[in-house]
C-alpha cells in the first residue's frame, strides 16, 4: 500500500526534527530507499522540511545545522528546502505554496 502511495502522488515532503540527528539520519535512510522509486514513476516534486525551528531557537537545541541539510537537500536532488515551525507559524505556508510554484 505505501508503493502504491509513493507511486500515485504527485509531491513529497520529507521531514525531519532539527532537534534530532537521529531523526535526520533516519531520514537519509528513508530518502536513500524512496527516492530512487518516486523519480522512476516521473520528475516527482520533492521537499526537505526541518520541523521544530522553535525548540532550536537555542544553538544548545540544534542539532542538524541549516548548512548540513541544505547541503543533503542539493545532493540528494529535493527541489526546495525549509525549515518550519507549526507552534510559531514560520515557513509553513511558504512550504506548501512551493509546491504548486515547482509542479
Amino acid at each position: 500500500m505505501f508503493q502504491q502511495a509513493i507511486n500515485s502522488g504527485e509531491a513529497y515532503i520529507f521531514c525531519y526534527d532539527i532537534t534530532s540527528m537521529s531523526n535526520f539520519n533516519d531520514l537519509i535512510e528513508f530518502s536513500k530507499k524512496y527516492l530512487p522509486s518516486i523519480r522512476i514513476h516521473g520528475n516527482k516534486k520533492c521537499i526537505l522540511v526541518g520541523t521544530k525551528l522553535d525548540a532550536a531557537s537555542s544553538t544548545a537545541a540544534r542539532e542538524v545545522s541549516v548548512k548540513v541539510a541544505f547541503l543533503f537537500a542539493r545532493k540528494s536532488g529535493f527541489h526546495a528546502f525549509y525549515e518550519t515551525s507549526s507552534l510559531k507559524n514560520i515557513n509553513v505556508n511558504a512550504c506548501f505554496k512551493s509546491i504548486f510554484v515547482i509542479t
